[in-house]
Formats: structure tokens, sequence, C-alpha cells
């Protein structure tokens, strides 16, 4: 059996959120053709999807709202995991939303933990709550 460094062996340990490009267009309320983004968050133990929703943009606000949606439907996560998208490392989202809700560290796809979003600040592997 496969096991990756970032398993945990409990329910809301560890949530994965990311977004990802449709492969078709829609018409926009303008006439003209978008792409959507769907951006998903989903616990690492258990494969429950804790949110999932349709977007026109990759920005912070879009990454606050289903976050927020998530925290109300499926409580608080210890650490969440994401990639380097310009969304998830914004400093409204780390220094602000994830501060005040006490969620736990983010740990990036490529392994590094943070505390408060740059990278830095981990206390033997995890950050203290």
């Amino acid at each position: 059996m496969e096991v990756r460094s970032f398993e945990v062996d409990h329910v809301s340990a560890l949530w994965h959120l990311d977004f990802h490009h449709a492969a078709r267009k829609v018409l926009g309320r303008a006439g003209h053709w978008v792409k959507l983004l769907l951006l998903g968050v989903i616990d690492d133990r258990s494969r429950l999807v804790c949110h999932l929703q349709w977007y026109l943009d990759e920005i912070a606000e879009s990454l606050i709202h289903v976050l927020s949606q998530a925290f109300m439907k499926r409580g608080l996560p210890r650490a969440l995991m994401t990639d380097n998208g310009a969304a998830m490392l914004a400093d409204e989202i780390f220094a602000g939303a994830m501060t005040s809700a006490r969620v736990g560290p983010r740990v990036t796809a490529n392994g590094r933990v943070s505390c408060n979003g740059s990278g830095v600040g981990a206390t033997s592997g995890w950050c203290r709550l």
C-alpha cells in the first residue's frame, strides 16, 4: 500500500484545496465565452468533499469564499495543503482569514510547511496552534 508523506490518520487533520480549469467554455453574461474554474476542498483521510464551487477567476476572494463555506459545513481542519497558485499565496488568505479562523499550518504541494503563508516559521514540521 502506498503511503504519502502528507497523509494523515484522522478526519479533518488535513484538507487539500485547488482550482481545476474546466474543459468547456460557457456563455457569460456579456455574451462572450468564458472558461470556468472549479475550486474544491477535500478531506485527506475520508476523501469527503468539504465544498466545491464554480468560479470565473482564480482570485483570493474566491478562495476565501470556498474556505468559509467549507468551515461552516465541516468545521476547521488542523492543516491545509495547497499548491503555489496566486490565490493561495495571497496575503489576505493566511495573514487574515486563516489566522482569525485558527486553522493550523499551510502545507504546499512541495512539502513546505508555513504558519504565516511565507514558508517559514515551522516548529518540528508542524506549527503550534
